[in-house]
């Protein structure tokens, strides 16, 4: 077998997200920026934010059934092509108009979250499809250092370019990488029926399909919850990300330097995570990596509860991105291993609408609460729910130890 480094593919999906991700992560930081500067735009930018937290719920199972039904290649190219056809006349418009209105500012924002809630699902179900299972711990390092690598350049662009031009130019350069991405993925070589056990259109349509992946998931409920627990912290850092401007300015007394900061620490933790967890599961497995870089996110929080000072905040800044990527790496390589090819669209989306769900009561909760009584409050609440998602991880090793099966339906790798 062709070494990883070696493998084309590898470098066509990297270079293609890479892209992607830098012009989408661009408009994401200059498309509020303009939105509230208009006249009640404020509001309007909290209202879109909720607004879509619930149409990405709404659309999670409808997407795990697209990723199973049809060419994930196929999706990937359509997802390039739909954010072209949406940035691209947007920034023509521009040129013409001089400037954007409200809606159209929200209609841009709202395809960003779109395009990524199809993107993911998607690229993630790929990997597993055409890459051998040897290659999954190190193809989702690489993917979380890449993700990482795309946050930190985007930041940086979209800090310097919203001083030097105007949004249609910003816009231009985002049509632009979706169309670069859009002809890499074009050269990816896949073979969408040469699978082992193609995904089936089931005669019950749409829904059938659905309960297909509820039903994979009922039967085994201690799998289930395993991968529950290990989704919690990342719905910790969505929570985090209201927190940290109450907990800077309220609890810390601190400046917007801390909040860049504290951001940048979080992007060196992660990335450490992408190059340390291939070394650790080798060593240690998948089930004591688990507890490690869940048990690390825990005491961040905790930490971060009980002692708000600013030079432990931001250190526990590099815990908290270290402990979420380093768990998301060891969930994603684990899932790959553990759940047929088929079914890994619906059962993927299952636990994003479960992470809505709890993404909007979060939200909820401490929109409601943390005004009055502090974000300290909200770091103990999660600090809490991290300490139960520790002890699931800890009880789910008698999960783990399948992870060596291979599931007959996993699909024909073409590497």
């Amino acid at each position: 077998m062709e070494p990883l480094m070696k493998d084309r593919r590898m470098y066509l999906l990297l270079t293609a997200n890479i892209a992607s991700s830098v012009g989408t992560g661009i408009s994401g930081i200059a498309i509020p920026w303009f939105l509230i500067q208009q006249p009640g735009g404020e509001a309007v930018f909290g209202y879109l934010m909720f607004g879509m937290t619930v149409v990405s719920f709404l659309l999670s199972p409808i997407i795990g059934v697209w990723v199973d039904r049809f060419s994930r290649k196929g999706l990937l190219q359509l997802n390039q092509f739909l954010g072209l056809a949406v940035t691209l006349p947007f920034a023509l418009w521009g040129w013409a108009a001089g400037s954007f209105s409200p809606w159209q500012l929200v209609v841009i924002s709202a395809s960003s979250t779109l395009y990524y809630n199809l993107h993911f699902p998607t690229q993630f179900a790929l990997v597993q499809e055409i890459f051998d299972r040897s290659r999954y711990r190190a193809l989702n390092s690489l993917l979380e250092v890449q993700s990482q690598a795309a946050a930190m350049i985007s930041g940086g662009l979209g800090s310097l370019l919203l001083g030097m031009m105007d949004l249609q130019w910003i816009l231009l350069i985002d049509a632009s990488t979706f169309l670069f991405a859009l002809i890499l993925i074009s050269l990816l070589p896949y073979r969408h029926h040469g699978r082992q056990t193609a995904p089936p259109r089931s005669p019950g349509g749409w829904w059938s399909d659905l309960s297909g992946g509820v039903a994979y998931l009922r039967s085994r409920p201690g799998l289930t919850f395993f991968f529950f627990c290990t989704m919690l912290p990342f719905i910790g850092v969505m929570a985090s990300n209201y927190l940290n401007p109450l907990y800077v300015v309220d609890t810390l007394k601190a400046d917007a330097a801390v909040m860049g900061l504290q951001e940048m620490l979080y992007a060196v933790g992660a990335v450490a995570a992408g190059f340390t967890i291939p070394w650790l599961a080798r060593r240690w497995g998948s089930h004591v990596t688990l507890l490690i870089t869940v048990g690390l996110f825990t005491l961040s929080t905790a930490v971060l509860a009980f002692v708000p000072v600013v030079g432990v905040f931001l250190t526990m800044k590099v815990l908290f991105g270290w402990g979420n990527a380093g768990t998301r790496v060891a969930r994603n390589t684990l899932m790959m291993e553990r759940v047929p090819n088929v079914l890994i669209g619906r059962v993927n989306s299952f636990f994003q609408a479960t992470g809505y769900i709890l993404r909007i009561l979060f939200l909820g909760l401490f929109t409601q609460t943390v005004p009055g009584l502090g974000a300290t409050w909200a770091y103990g609440i999660l600090f809490l729910l991290m300490a139960g998602a520790w002890v699931g991880v800890a009880c789910g090793r008698r999960v783990v130890r399948g992870e060596g099966e291979m599931p007959e339906e996993t699909s024909l790798k073409t590497g």
